[in-house]
């Protein structure tokens, strides 16, 4: 996805990765927090196991070669309560403390958004897509957790504090998605004083010309974003002309930018004409974008020169994902895109299911396994196979993909003075040439990665570890 002010930055920081330096231990993370008693063990940058103690005593785990060099991945079976492990290669160390035995992912779900609570006031969070994705996660999980009361009023004064001072111009798929938290309060929490800044995003959306697929232009047609785009086209001297083909096309991530948000506004407001409208575009990406093979998308389409662009993107398979299962959520059997919306989710599904790795992650990019994992598609695409089952659309191995991807993200929480951190999060990534997704950069508390982790958390809620 696209952002002019991180263009220059990213580039800069695409760098060859470096190998990896000395034992490091990916999961569980010093003071991490275990769902149950398997405790997910993930180790890189020693080129054979290390030898592990657990409490003072020996144990020999089945080691389990990840794709990416020098990783490793073994469970370890544990009683409830706190422990220690070591583990060494040679001279290289490590020695971390966890909990095991936890059972709730909603209170682990409390911990990761009361650090983001606390770092970012209402009125600071932007009207952009990252922090609308966290918007969304929260007030969806908000139904699940009995931090319900707290997280309406940020919705609330989040809304109020964009009304007064008056919301961007909304030209173009990425400013449309905080509405879908404004459509939350009015539909789930009965307060409708949100809803004139969803407004502005359903004119949008219902006079934003079509393009001749059907769809809305990632960039829109007449936005700052599409104008940066075009004068790119002088960087074709540099080998960087392929930023100005994004002027002409569609990304995935727009399934939930704007087709999700027309969804959830047009069955909150009695619009049918928005809501078929977002119903259809999940059909229109998949015609171009969705490989019969494999089941999985695209993260782009060029659709003046016919052609792809980006990769098999995590991430973007996760808004797809993730936007289809909501949309099921607001249509009965009997609608004419229920089918279609199935039959697009359900390849897809079994794309997913066989790209997990063995830690119960995916990679950045799907048809590439030595990519780093990523933990914001991971979230999006584990909430989707989950949500997918609970519902009776996908198979139960969906529901353990799923179980299996939070107890892995869960145990890489970092420990803060407020609430716990999301680790693993790329940053926003673009439809670049393949070869630069794995340089994507990753921090911790990226805002629309905590969103996907609290959508995931409140679809897992009773779920037994």
């Amino acid at each position: 996805m696209s952002r002019a002010p991180r263009l220059l930055l990213t580039l800069t920081l695409l760098a060859a990765s470096p190998a990896p330096a000395g034992l490091k231990v990916e999961s569980p993370r010093q003071g991490g927090l275990v769902l149950g008693t398997a405790v997910p063990v993930h180790v890189t940058g020693v080129r054979t196991p290390p030898s592990c103690t657990l409490d003072g005593a020996p144990v020999q785990p089945a080691w389990v070669r990840l794709p990416r060099d020098q990783h490793w991945y073994a469970e370890l079976q544990v009683t409830p309560g706190r422990h220690t492990l070591r583990l060494k290669r040679g001279l290289r160390r490590a020695e971390l403390e966890f909990e095991a035995g936890l059972t709730s992912s909603v209170a682990l779900g409390e911990r990761v958004a009361a650090r983001f609570l606390a770092e970012h006031a209402p009125d600071t969070v932007a009207w952009q897509w990252g922090p609308a994705v966290y918007l969304y996660g929260l007030a969806r999980f908000a139904e699940r957790s009995p931090q319900r009361a707290a997280y309406t009023r940020y919705l609330q004064a989040y809304h109020a504090h964009h009304a007064a001072q008056g919301l961007p111009t909304i030209d173009y798929p990425d400013v449309c998605p905080p509405a879908l938290s404004a459509i939350w309060l009015a539909r789930e929490a009965g307060d409708p004083s949100a809803l004139p800044n969803a407004d502005r995003v359903a004119d949008f959306l219902r006079n934003e010309p079509r393009n001749p697929l059907g769809a809305l232009e990632h960039l829109g047609q007449d936005s700052r974003m599409r104008r940066l785009a075009r004068r790119a086209r002088v960087l074709r001297f540099v080998g960087l002309g392929w930023i100005s083909d994004w002027v002409h096309s569609i990304w995935v991530d727009s399934l939930v930018m704007y087709a999700l948000t027309a969804v959830h506004y047009g069955k909150a407001t009695g619009d049918t004409n928005l809501v078929e409208f977002g119903l259809a575009q999940p059909g229109i990406f998949a015609r171009v974008l969705q490989d019969p093979r494999t089941g999985l998308f695209g993260h782009a389409w060029d659709w003046q020169r016919q052609r792809r662009q980006g990769g098999v993107w995590l991430r973007g398979n996760g808004w797809v994902a993730t936007s289809i299962v909501d949309m099921l959520e607001e249509i009965p059997a009997s609608h004419p895109r229920h089918a279609e919306l199935l039959a697009i989710l359900r390849p897809l599904a079994q794309g997913l299911l066989a790209t997990q790795d063995a830690a119960g992650q995916w990679p950045t990019l799907l048809d590439g396994p030595e990519t780093y994992q990523e933990a914001s598609g991971t979230a999006l695409a584990a909430y989707a196979l989950a949500r997918g089952a609970h519902r009776g659309w996908l198979p139960p191995a969906a529901l353990d993909a799923a179980k299996q991807a939070f107890r892995g993200l869960s145990a890489r929480l970092l420990r803060r003075p407020v609430g716990h951190s999301l680790t693993g999060t790329s940053i926003a990534t673009s439809a670049w040439p393949r070869w630069l997704y794995p340089r994507i950069p990753k921090r911790a508390d990226v805002d629309y990665g905590v969103g996907a982790y609290l959508l995931l958390a409140g679809e897992l809620q009773g779920e037994g570890w």
